[in-house]
């Protein structure tokens, strides 16, 4: 029976954490490996792990090493410490009796670099990120250990894959796509049929963490455009996943107030309750920047919801293509209300366009088959990235 270790930077209710649970439902339901599961950090979703498989924190924090201990001042200094270094080694030993590790995004160099020092197995990285998440969430001497260390890796858009291959020396057969997982519990709640007459008010959704790369601003830019415009009546604006106590969501308000579109947008709170949110919204307005293949453009689709994305700003339009919502000029807010005022005045494209992607993503995301085809064939070979 093989062995898997799968290492994640934490447990956030973020995309890279969540499609890592469903990938590893997957596994544990059609296969017979041991898996177990390592986070660097915790999180809002550390339970939904613990209650999968065996589950190990490592917290990332400095941990002195054993000279430093002897010279502790205080002897419940001493014992914290030495608690914690016999909890690692454990966590090494574990690592180093499984024949596969699988890390899931770019991030986790350093730690990688430290638990695979005695490691003999295959080590895959599943990367997430782009060029600007490459920056923003990982060191560069991490990033090296990590591609230096991986015998493969796995990506989910082929926006994902250009940019290894530009950015760093890997050979192209050293590169495999596994797919993103939709397990079909959410799909089940997504009717094909949606719409039964003209809709005054259409609802526009976004979602995602209120940070620059999402492009909450954006978001916020299109509505105050058709507000000025003259069609802000015509639309309401739902953004999912703020967090309101933060300097962030207080930033977006000031616009929103200074705009007078406060009757015409809402926040929601980040939680697991996404089923809501896209029943409510007509249709997905991605405002992200970058976003290698994001989560929430294929839980739009399993809700039969067209998506409007920017060219050139990550995977989305692999997906979306022209038929399963549209994509426009990057942070073209034009474009982005003349196709808003589209689908408000064609709302029958809403419906056939969200069918589209329906389909699709039962073919790509949802085939349980293909899915596991695919990560059986990515664990049975070796290679190297130099």
């Amino acid at each position: 029976m093989k062995k898997i270790v799968f290492i994640s930077h934490d447990a956030s209710r973020t995309g890279a954490p969540i499609l890592l649970l469903n990938l590893i439902k997957l596994i544990k339901s059609n296969t017979n490996f041991e898996i177990s599961v390592i986070l660097k950090n915790p999180g809002v979703l550390e339970n939904e792990f613990k209650n999968l498989v065996k589950t190990y924190i490592w917290y990332n924090e400095n941990i002195s090493n054993y000279k430093e201990i002897l010279y502790t001042r205080f002897f419940i200094n001493y014992l914290n410490k030495r608690r914690e270094i016999k909890r690692r080694l454990l966590i090494r030993k574990k690592v180093n009796s499984a024949d596969v590790i699988i890390n899931n995004t770019i991030t986790n160099g350093e730690l990688l670099a430290f638990l695979v020092k005695d490691f003999k197995g295959e080590i895959i990285t599943y990367v997430h990120e782009l060029k600007l998440g490459f920056q923003r969430f990982a060191t560069p001497l991490g990033i090296s250990q990590t591609i230096n260390l991986s015998h493969k890796i796995a990506v989910p858009s082929n926006a994902v894959r250009q940019n290894l291959l530009n950015s760093f020396n890997c050979s192209t057969d050293k590169i495999d796509f596994l797919n993103y997982y939709i397990p079909p519990v959410l799909m089940s709640q997504s009717p094909l049929i949606q719409t039964k007459g003209k809709k005054e008010v259409l609802v526009i959704g976004g979602c995602g963490t209120l940070d620059w790369r999402k492009g909450i601003d954006i978001f916020i830019m299109a509505a105050i455009s058709l507000k000025y415009l003259g069609y802000g009546q015509l639309f309401k604006f739902i953004w999912k996943g703020a967090l309101k106590n933060s300097i962030q969501y207080e930033e977006c308000i000031y616009d929103i107030r200074k705009a007078h579109i406060e009757d015409r947008f809402e926040f929601l709170n980040a939680d697991n309750n996404v089923a809501d949110f896209y029943k409510e919204i007509d249709l997905l307005f991605l405002s992200s920047r970058e976003d290698p293949f994001p989560l929430s453009v294929l839980e739009a689709a399993s809700f039969s919801k067209p998506v409007i994305c920017f060219k050139d700003a990550g995977g989305a339009t692999e997906f979306i293509q022209m038929d399963a919502g549209s994509v426009v000029s990057y942070m073209n807010i034009s474009e982005i209300v003349e196709e808003l005022l589209e689908y408000h005045n064609n709302q029958s494209l809403i419906e056939e366009k969200g069918e589209i992607g329906f389909k699709r993503l039962k073919k790509l995301h949802h085939d349980e088959k293909l899915i596991l085809k695919q990560f059986i064939n990515l664990i049975g070979t070796k290679g190297k990235c130099h």
